[in-house]
C-alpha cells in the first residue's frame, strides 16, 4: 500500500481498519502513518481505534497516524495510558518503540515514564525507557 496512491489503497486501507485480524490492523494503521495528511479521511476511523481497539500496540500506531493529522495531540498522557493496556513485554516494547518514533519526529521532551506506567520490565524496555526519560 505504502507504495500506491493513497486514492488507490484507501478503500482496502479502510476495509483492513475494521478486520476481526488485529495484526492485519496493525498493517492498515501502519499505512495510515505513512500517507501523513492524507489519511484525514480516516479521522473517525483512526480515533476510534486509538479509543476502542482491544490491542494496546494497534492504539499505539493509531495514535502514530493521528499525531500526523492533529499536532495538538497530547502524546505523553496517551502514551501513558496505551501502555496500561500492554500484555506483555512485547507489546510494550512495540508501544514505546512508537513513543521514540513520536520523540523523534515532534523533538518531544521527556515522556517522565515511571515504573508504575509500565507493568513488564526487560533490559529492551529499560533502554527505552531511558531515552524516552531524557
Amino acid at each position: 500500500w505504502q507504495l500506491s496512491s493513497f486514492a488507490s489503497v484507501l478503500p482496502e486501507i479502510r476495509k483492513t481498519l475494521y478486520s476481526p485480524d488485529p495484526v492485519e490492523r496493525y498493517w492498515a494503521l501502519t499505512a495510515c502513518a505513512s500517507f501523513g495528511d492524507n489519511t484525514a479521511v480516516l479521522k473517525n476511523e483512526l480515533y476510534d481505534i486509538l479509543r476502542n481497539d482491544k490491542c494496546a500496540y494497534n492504539k499505539s500506531r493509531a495514535l502514530v497516524a493521528v499525531s500526523t493529522l492533529k499536532k495538538d495531540t497530547d502524546i505523553y498522557s496517551e502514551i501513558k495510558a496505551i501502555l496500561g493496556n500492554a500484555r506483555n513485554e512485547a507489546e510494550t516494547l512495540q508501544i514505546l518503540n512508537d513513543a521514540a518514533y513520536l520523540k523523534e519526529q515532534y523533538k518531544l521532551g521527556s515522556f517522565n515514564i515511571s515504573d508504575k506506567d509500565v507493568l513488564f520490565r526487560s533490559e529492551s524496555i529499560g533502554w527505552r525507557l531511558n531515552y524516552l526519560n531524557t
